[in-house]
């Protein structure tokens, strides 16, 4: 049983509620707009004449976006926090399909799927943070 000191107020804990539903639901939708191209790259392969090779390229390009994000996010999120990090996620994912939608030649698709891939790891390395306790007063 908890104490009257240790009882957390009911407002605070929907302020907190609705903060974790909109995390959750920005982790989601940079997530599907990561996997939404996959299968479009059997087209792509068509239309431009891309071989295997190149295809998985362009896989490489994005688990190296999100590798090399995800060794580097908490040095970010140390210095912007873990909401900045986030938004950014989001505002770098959004840049990512526009990117996508607009050029459609192979060097728009790797430079594309590379800043996708930075945003999945911004956004899958957001979760991961965790301050220095001895830094915080």
């Amino acid at each position: 049983m908890l104490s009257d000191s240790v009882r957390v107020p009911a407002a605070a804990t929907r302020r907190y509620g609705a903060g974790f539903w909109t995390v959750a639901f920005a982790f989601l939708i940079v997530m599907a707009s990561a996997t939404l191209p996959s299968p479009l790259y059997g087209l792509y392969r068509t239309r431009d004449g891309l071989s295997a090779f190149t295809v998985t390229l362009i896989y490489a390009i994005y688990a190296g976006g999100t590798i090399a994000t995800l060794l580097s996010v908490r040095f970010v999120a140390a210095r912007i926090g873990r909401r900045g990090v986030m938004l950014g996620a989001v505002a770098t994912m959004m840049a990512a399909a526009g990117l996508l939608a607009a050029w459609k030649a192979l060097p728009g698709l790797l430079v594309g799927r590379f800043i996708t891939g930075v945003a999945v790891g911004l956004a899958a390395g957001t979760g991961d943070y965790v301050p220095d306790r001895a830094a915080c007063p």
